[in-house]
């Protein structure tokens, strides 16, 4: 992630659409290097210094079982890691892992999978990752444009696992005025307002919206489903999110790692709070592969009115 006034969430500590990582062979030296250097890393950079301070020393209180002199495998060492991690914080965007070369260079899709017609009017629309919302721009007007003349939308999130601005700009088209979609609270920097809307396609803003959504969609892909769910502004189908909702940096560690840390917060504006822990929770909850077939029965029954 890069913590830009535009950014509205975190880029996913998953590695879509990246290089393969080059493994790493770790000694026990460089183990305990290693803890050290993540817990000095918490201690300073990470979002809440109260919850830091403790998880800092929590790690190095564990260091003795987190360094196996044993082993120099790399990613048995980072399963320890982030197991201590999660334990400690239970945050999700709080990981370390083999440094990803170019990372953020965009796919040629820009996220998208699919733009398709379904029956009765309906369009369909598949993002599995999001990335900045100007390089993103003129894919997602050509992906509206061919859906124009819909009766009503489908957004599939349910392989989105994070990224850029661009979940903002997709909300855009949908909003007849300009909304505010979240509060961004960072620990180094003044806090940060994220907008979206109004739509530059009136008739976009109008139409009903399902989102579909499942346990792996992700940080950003939340966040897009959340917003519009608390603005009442799409319905929310399939199974309840991840749950990883604080803004995240990479910060580089020595011997070829890196660390994601949650630099910040995100505030709903409406719910006064977020998704993290908890994840984005349907309003129609069916299993994830059986959302689209729900929208449909659903959209059929409004489209017969």
């Amino acid at each position: 992630m890069r913590p830009t006034p535009l950014l509205l969430l975190p880029v996913l500590a998953a590695g879509l659409a990246a290089a393969e990582p080059a493994p790493v062979s770790l000694t026990a030296d460089r183990q305990a290097h290693l803890v050290a250097q993540i817990a000095d890393l918490v201690r300073d950079e990470y979002a809440f210094p109260d919850l830091a301070a403790v998880a800092a020393e929590g790690l190095r209180r564990q260091a003795g079982t987190l360094v196996d002199s044993g082993s120099t495998d790399a990613k048995a060492f980072l399963a320890r890691v982030n197991g201590a991690l999660q334990a400690l914080t239970r945050d999700k965007h709080l990981n370390a892992r083999i440094r990803i070369p170019r990372f953020d260079v965009p796919t040629p899709s820009l996220g998208l999978h699919s733009v398709t017609r379904l029956e009765d009017g309906l369009g369909y629309l598949r993002v599995d990752r999001f990335f900045q919302a100007e390089e993103s721009r003129a894919a997602f007007d050509a992906a509206l444009d061919r859906l124009a003349g819909c009766r009503a939308m489908v957004i599939d999130l349910r392989e989105n696992r994070g990224g850029g601005d661009a979940n903002a700009l997709l909300a855009s088209y949908f909003l007849a005025r300009r909304t505010l979609l979240n509060r961004l609270e960072w620990r180094r920097q003044e806090p940060m307002e994220a907008w979206a809307g109004p739509s530059t396609r009136p008739a976009f803003a109008e139409i009903p919206l399902y989102i579909l959504v499942g346990g792996t969609t992700f940080s950003a892909g939340e966040a897009l489903a959340y917003a519009l769910q608390q603005q009442k502004r799409a319905v929310i189908v399939g199974e309840t999110t991840k749950g990883g909702a604080n803004p995240n940096r990479f910060f580089p560690l020595d011997h070829g790692l890196e660390l994601s840390v949650s630099v910040g917060r995100t505030v709903n504006p409406l719910s006064g709070t977020n998704w993290e822990g908890t994840g984005v929770k349907p309003d129609v909850a069916v299993p994830a592969g059986e959302a689209l077939e729900a929208v449909r029965r659903l959209w059929a029954g409004v489209a017969r009115r």
